[in-house]
């Protein structure tokens, strides 16, 4: 396993199986699967509310190298809650596997842990958007009809034995997906791509329904 310090409180960390780059501040982390084309791009943080309370930060510290041997290397970074007197995030690489780990001190009983996902300045990272459900119109053998954006959800041209459990969507005509939005709208989303030389027809008509 290999670490590489890019910049200030920047790293990136590599070994047989994934390649992790770490940001600084509210940046995104990037997770990429060796031999793979899966890459994920996620918040490196994520809320930790009180029965009652709701979690907002106001600082986050950069990623430094906490310890460091020939099986693992542990990182932390700091945030300054509204909730708690300290919090603290770590991250143990190992060459086949990453933990994330909260590590709170304060009063309060937490009602549960959002990894990848909170609030920062007001703002919420580590959601998609406003929408709150996804309905997959082409459901592969699992017939999973329903995606909720905390979920991994992943579209392809046939039934994949090798995807994750449950969240694979088959291509529908024109990659169509049906979203629901906080405000209990409905709206349709639909993508279409095409190299040059690859796909040719003069016309192309479809029913979603």
């Amino acid at each position: 396993m290999k670490v590489q310090e890019i910049s200030s409180g920047a790293y990136s960390i590599s070994s047989a199986k994934y390649v992790l780059n770490l940001a600084p501040g509210v940046g995104a982390a990037r997770l990429r699967l060796q031999h793979s084309t899966q890459c994920y791009h996620f918040f490196a943080g994520g809320d930790c509310p009180t029965v009652g309370g709701r979690e907002d930060c106001c600082r986050i510290g950069d990623w430094r190298i906490l310890a460091q041997n020939d099986r693992e290397v542990v990182f932390s970074r700091e945030f300054s809650s509204s909730l708690w007197e300290k919090k603290q995030l770590l991250l143990v690489c190992r060459a086949g596997s990453l933990e994330f780990q909260h590590v709170l001190q304060g009063r309060g009983l937490l009602q549960e842990v959002r990894f990848f996902r909170g609030h920062y300045q007001g703002f919420e990272y580590g959601f998609a958007g406003e929408f709150d459900e996804i309905y997959n119109p082409a459901p592969n053998f699992q017939e999973r009809l329903y995606y909720h954006p905390v979920e991994h959800l992943e579209i392809s041209h046939g039934n994949c034995l090798e995807s994750w459990a449950g969240g694979q969507a088959l291509a529908s005509p024109c990659h169509c997906l049906g979203v629901r939005d906080r405000r209990e709208e409905r709206f349709l989303v639909a993508g279409l791509a095409a190299e040059p030389g690859q796909y040719r027809w003069d016309e192309f008509s479809w029913n979603p329904e």
